[in-house]
């Protein structure tokens, strides 16, 4: 029987050190980096346990091992549609991009997680590599426009913020699994949902990662579409 194992260390966005755990992380950025921000980045490994017994993935001739796993049975599925209110605007629905553009959507937990609002502001200072890929970014959180406008208040950030506020969007994409508060608030999950209202990619990101590189992201998207 073959299953995957995957260990996940966490990377100190400042000085790119690696810890195994975030609590150590948290520690290293009180001590070297006072009053900094601290920004959870994953480094996930994989190996391979067969029997018990721990192998390195081998690439043998042009054939790959391959691993389904939950994420990818979202691939090709149709999105499912939905219309939120939204802050600049009264609502904003799915179906508004049919056709039109490819849809980001940004599930984290919101208010309270200054990292989650740091990511946005990051992916707002590069719209332009997302406007490139034709890619509109909906941040979508529990919270009430009115909590969510006072939170980034000063922050600068015009991309579309949606309230989730009854979970419904939340459920309907799975999004409350990988949190540190779940079935309660998302965790990280982005979901790159193309014209024709189909999933090209998705990750959720494991509990207590609350930043991605932009880079990362937009590597992804364009390796989907």
């Amino acid at each position: 029987m073959l299953n995957m194992v995957e260990k996940t260390e966490f990377e100190c966005k400042k000085c790119k050190k690696l810890f195994d755990n975030k609590p150590a992380l948290e520690q290293h950025s009180k001590d070297k980096h006072i009053n900094e921000p601290v920004f959870v980045v994953p480094k996930i490994s994989k190996s391979y346990v067969i029997a018990g017994a721990v192998i390195i993935l081998l690439v043998l001739g042009t054939g790959y091992l391959v691993v389904k796993s939950s994420v990818n049975e979202w691939i090709g599925r149709a999105a499912p549609g939905f219309t939120l209110p939204a802050s600049n605007e009264n609502e904003i629905s799915l179906s508004d991009y049919s056709d039109e553009k490819n849809v980001l959507l940004f599930f984290h937990e919101g208010v309270g997680c200054a990292p989650c609002w740091q990511q946005i502001k990051d992916m707002q200072q590069s719209i332009q590599e997302f406007e490139d890929l034709n890619v509109e970014i909906l941040s979508i959180t529990v919270d009430s426009l009115r909590d969510q406008e006072a939170e980034t208040d000063g922050m600068g950030i015009t991309l579309p913020l949606l309230s989730d506020s009854d979970l419904s969007v939340s459920k309907a994409y799975d999004a409350l699994t990988y949190s540190m508060h779940p079935g309660i608030r998302p965790g990280h999950t982005f979901i790159l949902i193309d014209m024709n209202g189909a999933i090209r990619w998705r990750q959720d990101w494991y509990s207590g990662i609350m930043y991605v590189p932009v880079d990362n992201v937009l590597l992804s998207i364009r390796q989907s579409l």
